[in-house]
């Protein structure tokens, strides 16, 4: 069964040189890879076009055997098509040369420059988690202090993904991530503490009134 992905349509933009190519570079170099590259695009955010993800949960999904995904993956990478990292179990994919058609659509997402993710159920149906690749809150905490590139915080992250909801955690990263450099005043792991508690404070609020 296809991924379901949350609150966005089930494609993606394909940029025209890919296939409008009259010397074919794109077919001799991708070959049979051009299948996951399709793969990729149809799953990833709209915003950012990335994806989180397991190999073997995209073989499982794409009926095919992992060793060939991992042979697309090769063909993908050394070609510049695709960047892939490591993120927990799972991979990290960024689509090189996306194009950001989300606001064009009208198409909302829990936080549109996040990564898509998906993890496989007892039934082998993958399920999008918008919010962390990780419910840990060790990973998560080294999750967050990459994103915000301040591993100073992350035994404090890791404390503060004990204690508050992870919506309150999100709200403040996202918010976080958004602010230009030259208005953080201290570093963004600071602000990002700040506005956790900030949230915290008011939600304990409107439960309070």
């Amino acid at each position: 069964m296809l991924s379901t992905v949350k609150k966005r349509i089930p494609f993606g933009p394909l940029f025209q040189g890919l296939v409008a190519d009259p010397d074919a570079k794109h077919y001799h170099r991708m070959k049979n890879s051009v299948w996951l590259y399709l793969y990729l695009i149809a799953l990833s955010n709209l915003r950012s076009g990335k994806l989180i993800a397991r190999l073997q949960d995209i073989a499982v999904d794409m009926g095919l055997p992992e060793d060939t995904l991992r042979s697309w993956l090769g063909h993908l990478k050394k070609w510049h098509y695709v960047d892939v990292a490591k993120q927990g179990d799972s991979l990290l994919f960024k689509i090189i040369k996306w194009q950001n058609i989300s606001s064009e659509l009208g198409t909302a997402t829990v936080d549109a420059s996040r990564p898509q993710s998906f993890q496989r159920t007892k039934r082998s149906q993958p399920v999008v988690q918008e919010l962390f690749p990780s419910e840990d809150p060790d990973q998560l905490a080294s999750y967050i202090a990459n994103q915000l590139n301040d591993p100073s915080y992350q035994n404090t992250f890791a404390a503060i993904c004990r204690l508050y909801p992870r919506t309150i955690i999100q709200k403040a990263l996202t918010e976080t991530k958004e602010v230009p450099r030259e208005k953080i005043k201290k570093s963004r792991g600071a602000l990002f503490l700040y506005l956790v508690k900030k949230y915290a404070h008011q939600k304990t609020s409107a439960i309070g009134n």
